[in-house]
């Protein structure tokens, strides 16, 4: 069994003092040992079992953690796979046997089993038979929370606050609790210390500064509320406090300039979607037709048969070298840039949501190996659980509208303490919608500034 460090060590004893609490350290800082060794913790001193939940692409790489930071063996830790939705309503249809007929391994029955590993989607569907046939289980842990529960009213949330009716330990791990809006930190707030607010309409009555005729929270207000809720509650390491000095460079090239046929079709578009990301849409959420429509004919003109050399593409051609990591937010775009570097003799490996977790993992093993040059991919699939250290330069071609997926990003080329800077590019066209989706997210970054800044944790 690995040993921990010294702060997280100490993070394990605040976990353990107070059943309920949060991590909110940033990406790289090392919360993955800590929930591990609190999960053996459970069993070894209160024999209790735990389930950790995360993004489905996590469990594999979480399952060697807790055997590396527990004294679990093999067959005490598994990953419990998803159950095919098409068999029937889970009260129609176990587990067991939904598994047994699609030719996944079941091991929910099995008694040997102390930790399950399992996705967002496992949880909220299936809870109730794993708790059923486990009744130690008492220790739920999240991990990359924001990913599966900043929706309040979610089916995912709901399914978690029933879950932990009846469960006493509930350890809530994300480097970005606040995801864009205030509200996405209210489900592990409820969870972890309801009687602050005592419901999201409580929630909404302190922190919503107007709500207009659309529901929609126009801003936000008292944020030191929440500053004050995690510090009494949580624990945070800085990326500089466990590493030292932040070696990068952000250079935002945003005066490339479209080329005529490009420009051509984007002019149809632009001032329409220009009023769309400065009025209804600000916060990127629900961008219009007209928003989507400009940003496919900038990022992806080729599926407009558009076939001029892009300039973004032609300042990609001047960066590109081994040691890369290429994001865009659309599946065609991440693979136009693919195409582009492999023209350029590089071995590119791809990710998005069109490519399957077994196929991602076997191109993170490769990057990793040398055996591939560069990664393109969506922050969407490949922003949180890769470890790219070996990352030399990082481009964006083009932002999502969420500034959580930005910095987990670049993170995977931060891991640990750097020899030299990490250079991070960000391409936009001049007088574009590329600004307005920058202003969004620069926009949900100050939020977040606003509410972690002074949040030093427990101690």
């Amino acid at each position: 069994m690995e040993t921990l460090r010294d702060y997280q060590v100490d993070d394990l004893a605040v976990a353990i003092a107070n059943p309920r609490s949060f991590n909110f350290s940033e990406p790289g800082t090392g919360k993955t040992p800590t929930f591990c060794a609190l999960s053996w913790y459970y069993w070894s001193k209160k024999q209790k079992k735990t389930i950790i939940v995360q993004p489905n692409h996590l469990r594999d790489k979480n399952r060697l953690e807790v055997l590396r930071f527990s004294g679990f063996q093999d067959h005490e830790v598994k990953v419990i796979e998803r159950v095919d939705e098409t068999l029937g309503p889970r009260k129609r249809k176990s587990v067991p046997e939904a598994c047994q007929e699609t030719g996944y391994i079941n091991y929910i029955r099995d008694p040997e089993i102390k930790v399950f590993l399992v996705g967002f989607t496992f949880l909220k569907n299936y809870w109730e038979e794993l708790v059923e046939y486990h009744p130690e289980i008492d220790l739920v842990i999240i991990d990359e929370g924001h990913e599966g529960y900043k929706t309040y009213n979610s089916k995912a949330s709901v399914e978690l606050y029933a879950l932990m009716d009846r469960t006493e330990g509930f350890y809530y791990c994300t480097g970005t609790p606040i995801d864009g809006r205030l509200d996405s930190c209210f489900t592990a707030i409820h969870i972890v210390c309801p009687q602050y607010y005592g419901s999201y309409i409580g929630f909404q009555n302190q922190h919503a500064g107007f709500i207009d005729d659309y529901g929609k929270v126009l801003y936000w207000q008292n944020e030191e509320k929440v500053t004050e809720i995690f510090n009494r509650h949580g624990v945070i390491h800085t990326w500089v406090e466990v590493h030292g000095e932040e070696k990068r460079h952000i250079e935002v090239v945003d005066d490339l300039t479209m080329k005529p046929k490009m420009a051509e079709a984007y002019n149809e578009f632009d001032e329409m979607a220009c009023v769309e990301l400065d009025g209804m849409f600000l916060d990127g959420s629900n961008p219009g037709v007209a928003t989507m429509r400009a940003r496919q004919i900038i990022n992806c003109p080729h599926i407009f048969d558009i076939k001029e050399r892009t300039a973004k593409h032609e300042y990609l051609e001047g960066l590109a070298q081994e040691g890369m990591v290429v994001f865009g937010s659309m599946p065609e775009e991440v693979e136009a840039n693919a195409e582009l570097l492999r023209e350029q003799g590089l071995k590119v490996g791809v990710m998005h949501g069109g490519v399957s977790h077994e196929k991602r993992v076997e191109i993170d093993r490769a990057y990793n190996a040398g055996e591939l040059d560069a990664i393109c991919a969506t922050p969407a699939v490949a922003a949180t659980g890769w470890n790219w250290q070996r990352t030399k330069v990082i481009v964006f071609t083009s932002l999502s509208y969420s500034d959580s997926n930005v910095e987990q990003a670049i993170k995977r080329g931060e891991r640990e303490a750097r020899d030299e800077n990490l250079m991070i590019y960000f391409l936009e066209y001049a007088n574009s919608v590329d600004q307005k989706v920058r202003k969004i997210v620069v926009k949900k970054e100050k939020l977040t500034e606003t509410v972690m800044t002074d949040v030093k944790g427990l101690s």
